[in-house]
């Protein structure tokens, strides 16, 4: 069993971009806290810190699911970036120096992420996180 961790950005500027994330027990239904972190943006990419990825990363593994490995699952608004090399970053546990992220123009959707893994049942009940 594994938590699904869902990401999508909050902000859009011209020189800055704020993503935040929430994460879902799908055994349980539970919906846990949202963790932001802000970043710097260079053309349409989100560039964010070493530290912010530090804490994120620990926000990731403090909310694993206790019978679960390599628990984080990313997806973004506008499903625009390859999340596969994300969740290999964080299946290791590592955190990278950067993260360079396709900035995210749709809104966050139910469809999206229906289209990046399903989850349809339960993704009302994070609209009013969002």
């Amino acid at each position: 069993m594994n938590n699904l961790f869902i990401c999508f950005e909050v902000r859009k500027d011209p020189t800055h971009c704020q993503l935040a994330a929430v994460f879902f027990e799908p055994s349980t239904g539970r919906i846990g806290q949202k963790f932001t972190f802000t970043g710097t943006r260079s053309l349409s990419r989100g560039i964010f810190p070493k530290e912010a990825l530090a804490d994120f990363n620990q926000f990731v593994l403090d909310n694993q699911h206790p019978q679960g490995r390599n628990n984080a699952r990313m997806w973004f608004g506008a499903g625009s970036i390859d999340h596969e090399v994300l969740c290999a970053d964080f299946y290791a546990h590592q955190i990278i120096p950067k993260w360079n992220l396709t900035s995210c123009y749709d809104h966050f959707t139910l469809q999206t992420v229906a289209r990046s893994g399903g989850w349809d049942g339960y993704l009302p009940q994070f609209l009013p996180l969002i």
